[in-house]
C-alpha cells in the first residue's frame, strides 16, 4: 500500500491503534521499505497486532471484541462572541468541569495553546459569513490536566445568531476478557477459538455481501454448525447473524456520517439488496431514519 504523505500515514496509524483497541484484525500494509519514523511505527503496530492475537489464541480464546455502544456526541452552543451559552451533559462528563465552570466561558479557554491558534485561524476563515460549515481537529484541556483530541464541526445557525461546535466520539463497550480453561480441554478450545476468530474476521471483511449460512460457514472453515453457533454465543455473546447485522449497520452509520455517498449506495455497500430493508433495519437499531443523520 502506497502512502503518499505523512498526514495520510498518521491517519493509518490512528486506524491501526483503533483496530488494536477493539481487537479487529489489522489491515495488511505492503511496506516494502522503511522510509521514515511513520513507516517504523506502522510496522511496529502491525507486528504487535499479530503478536497480541497469537498470544490470546494460545490461551484458547478469541481476541475480546470491543464494539462501540453508540456514538458519543459532544455539543457546544456559542453566541456571536464565541462564548458558551449552552452545552450537553457529555461535555461535563468528558471535560470533567462543573456546569457552572463552563457556562459563559469563551470557547477557546477550553483549548490548549496550539488549538487556540487553530480556532482563531478558523474564525478568520469564517469572517462575517452568516452561513458556514467547517471541520477541524481541536485539543481540549480537561479539568484534571489531560488533553482530549476531538474532530469538530463548526457551523452557523440558520435561524438564530448561534454557532454550534459538534464532535462525535466512538465509545468502546466493555466486554468479558479471558477465562480459565481446564487443561484437558485446552488444545481443543484453542482450535475452536481459532475457527471462531477466523469467521469473525471473515464477516467483518465481507459486510458488503450476503451472510453465508451456518452450513456454508462450517464447510468453508472446516467446522460444524453447532460449534460455530455456540462459539459465537460464548465468545461474542450474540448470534452470527446479529453480529453481522449490527456491524453492517455501524458501517452504514459511519459512511453516512463521514461521506456524501447516496444512501442507496451506502445500503448496497453494507450488503442490503433493497433500500427499504436497510431503512427499516437502520431505524429499528438507532431510533431514527438514515436521512435524519447529519451528513459529513
Amino acid at each position: 500500500m502506497s502512502v503518499s504523505n505523512q498526514r495520510d500515514k498518521l491517519r493509518i496509524i490512528y486506524q491501526l491503534l483503533f483496530d488494536l483497541a477493539t481487537s479487529r484484525k489489522t489491515v495488511a500494509l505492503d511496506l516494502g521499505k522503511i522510509d521514515d519514523d511513520y513507516d517504523a511505527i506502522l510496522l511496529t503496530l502491525l507486528e504487535q497486532g499479530k503478536r497480541i492475537r497469537a498470544l490470546v489464541l494460545e490461551q484458547g480464546m478469541v481476541p475480546p471484541y470491543s464494539t462501540f455502544e453508540h456514538l458519543n456526541q459532544i455539543v457546544f452552543v456559542l453566541d456571536s462572541r464565541y462564548q458558551i451559552v449552552d452545552f450537553n451533559s457529555t461535555v461535563v462528563d468528558r471535560l470533567k468541569y462543573t456546569s457552572e465552570a463552563i457556562q459563559s466561558l469563551l470557547f477557546e479557554s477550553l483549548l490548549d495553546d496550539s488549538s487556540k491558534l487553530v480556532w482563531r485561524d478558523l474564525l478568520k476563515q469564517v469572517g462575517d459569513r452568516s452561513s458556514f460549515f467547517v471541520t477541524t481537529e481541536l485539543l481540549f484541556l480537561t479539568s484534571d490536566g489531560f488533553k482530549l483530541p476531538l474532530f469538530c464541526s463548526v457551523s452557523s445557525s440558520s435561524v438564530h445568531p448561534f454557532v454550534f461546535v459538534l464532535s462525535v466520539e466512538v465509545v468502546l463497550k466493555d466486554v468479558p476478557f479471558l477465562k480459565q480453561i481446564p487443561s484437558v480441554a485446552f488444545e481443543k478450545a484453542k482450535a475452536e477459538a481459532a475457527v471462531i476468530a477466523s469467521i469473525h474476521a471473515y464477516i467483518l471483511e465481507h459486510l458488503d455481501a450476503p451472510l453465508p449460512s451456518l452450513k456454508s460457514l462450517a464447510l468453508l472453515f472446516g467446522s460444524e454448525e453447532h460449534k460455530i453457533r455456540n462459539g459465537f454465543r460464548e465468545h461474542y455473546h450474540t448470534s452470527v447473524y446479529q453480529f453481522y447485522q449490527d456491524e453492517r449497520l455501524k458501517k452504514a452509520y459511519l459512511l453516512i456520517l463521514q461521506t456524501d455517498l447516496p444512501l442507496k449506495e451506502i445500503a448496497y455497500q453494507c450488503g442490503f439488496g433493497m433500500y427499504l430493508n436497510f431503512y427499516k433495519a437502520f431505524r429499528k437499531k438507532y431510533g431514527f431514519s438514515p436521512r435524519e443523520l447529519k451528513r459529513g
